[in-house]
């Protein structure tokens, strides 16, 4: 079975931007403008089956805002720096949704990360950071980003990363006449 992962895509901001700046100073090219939100990931092996998954959840889905509270970490041998958004009932339910929608396919298997009040949403922004250099980052990055900020959310994708470890579909979410948490 592959493995898949669905995310929620951010648009270009300033505040997504400065991150992109700061990050090419010390070589770091993480995220290259692809701030995601990772709803979900599953091993399946019915590539079509989540692209028709994926093509209802986005036009049954409004594009949203998101607001970003803090930066986190997670300090593990990958060293992940991330940005916290303020809770979202509407983030969450995203999330069950997608669940639902999913895994109704009895050979879907979900990640254990995206079970139940597992789910920790967070936008990673750096990743693999060399130990010589992971306190710099966070120190000068926090002075760089002005929490709080909003970014809007108006695509998912699906991305496989077992094998082929590319993005093999992308939608708009459906266009809302307000956005909102």
């Amino acid at each position: 079975m592959e493995k898949y992962a669905i995310a929620l895509i951010f648009d270009k901001c300033k505040e997504l931007d400065k991150i992109n700046e700061f990050l090419k100073k010390y070589n770091l090219n993480y995220v290259n403008n692809y701030f995601h939100i990772t709803l979900a990931g599953f091993e399946c092996d019915d590539e079509n089956y989540l692209i028709e998954k994926i093509k209802d959840f986005a036009n049954t889905h409004n594009q949203i805002k998101i607001r970003f509270s803090h930066l986190g970490t997670f300090l593990t041998e990958d060293n992940v720096v991330f940005m916290s958004p303020f809770h979202s009932n509407q983030l969450f339910k995203y999330h069950k949704d997608l669940k639902r929608a999913i895994c109704s396919k009895k050979d879907i298997i979900l990640c254990p990360y995206y079970k139940g009040k597992i789910w920790n949403p967070h936008c990673s922004i750096a990743y693999k950071i060399p130990h010589e250099i992971y306190i710099d980052i966070i120190n000068n990055l926090s002075s760089v980003i002005e929490f709080p900020f909003e970014a809007n959310i108006s695509k998912i994708d699906i991305y496989e990363y077992s094998s082929k470890k590319e993005k093999i579909f992308e939608t708009n979410l459906k266009k809302s006449r307000k956005n909102s948490n």
